[in-house]
């Protein structure tokens, strides 16, 4: 079982990666193409989905990497100690909200988004780098 947990680690993050707002996906052959959900086609024994004509192969994130690396060499001192830069994980997180006495107080989750720490601010303003 963890073998199987060790192999899918890498593709669940990748997966989440691309689910969240603002993932970086790009397809060199056609630029400004992003991927959709396939179409439907009504043919004489229902609606079918049909693969498609050629494979397409998208970058992912290949800007963060590229930013991961190149800060990996350079590190921040904005507090008098050093952080090395690195990518702090996708989570869910748990909010209550609502009066702490006499109310209706309610506990929600929120899906907080990965994001690059021990980065100069230039590079965290960009929304790529906090996706």
């Amino acid at each position: 079982m963890r073998a199987v947990a060790n192999e899918l680690r890498p593709l669940i993050g990748l997966l989440l990666y691309m689910c969240s707002e603002a993932p970086e996906i790009i397809d060199r052959t056609e630029p400004g193409a992003y991927p959709g959900r396939p179409k439907t086609v009504k043919t004489k024994r229902g609606w079918r989905l049909f693969p498609p004509s050629r494979p397409r192969i998208w970058t992912v994130g290949a800007e963060i990497g590229r930013q991961l690396r190149e800060a990996q060499t350079v590190m921040s001192e904005a507090t008098g100690r050093t952080v090395r830069p690195h990518l702090r994980r996708a989570r869910w997180h748990g909010y209550w909200s609502g009066p702490r006495t006499g109310g209706t107080r309610r506990f929600t989750y929120h899906w907080i988004y990965p994001m690059l720490v021990g980065m100069d601010d230039r590079q965290n303003d960009e929304p790529e780098a906090s996706v």
